[in-house]
């Protein structure tokens, strides 16, 4: 099985066909996902004590910043496949389609849309959490907690199967004339 990094690069480039400029942004994504997992590692690592210490909580504090930032950022481009997809039907078949909307629809618990147009109750818990399995993560109700790793491991998943689509299903260009 290949490393991480390496699955998020060949992930990246079967978005070309979708949306060109979304090849380097998955590849950042990938990126940036590497450095975090070494990052929750290393916290879920040190002692309570060496947590508790200025420094670690400024750290902690940009490292859950950094993650909130990708899981928007990956979103984004969640978002960005579904509505090329959507104005291009061709581009993707529709079980993939729905695996796409079904990892949006999971992100999207993470917006805070329902706050701002009234709809959370007192119920409604937006706030982090610490896995000590899959390190930052976001309690989004009072049953769910969703972690950075679990987003990620999903969007990847996603990506892998539009790589194998694209990889097995691709036509030929159409200058080829092959019949």
């Amino acid at each position: 099985m290949p490393d991480r990094y390496t699955r998020w690069k060949r992930a990246s480039y079967a978005l070309s066909g979708i949306e060109h400029s979304l090849v380097l942004t998955v590849q950042w994504l990938g990126r940036l996902d590497i450095q975090h997992l070494k990052e929750d590692r290393r916290y879920l690592d040190l002692s309570v004590q060496a947590r508790s210490t200025d420094v670690e909580m400024y750290r902690f504090s940009d490292h859950y910043t950094m993650s909130y930032l990708w899981v928007l950022e990956a979103y984004g481009v969640l978002r960005t496949i579904d509505r090329c997809v959507r104005s291009d039907r061709a581009l993707l078949p529709p079980d993939i389609y729905l695996m796409i909307r079904s990892t949006e629809e999971v992100f999207a618990k993470l917006q805070l849309e329902p706050v701002r147009k009234g709809a959370a109750s007192d119920a409604c818990i937006f706030s982090p959490v610490l896995n000590r399995k899959f390190g930052v993560g976001w309690q989004v109700s009072p049953a769910v907690v969703l972690t950075r790793r679990e987003l990620s491991d999903g969007f990847l998943d996603v990506l892998e199967y539009i790589q194998h689509y694209v990889t097995f299903h691709l036509k030929p260009p159409k200058f080829l004339k092959i019949e």
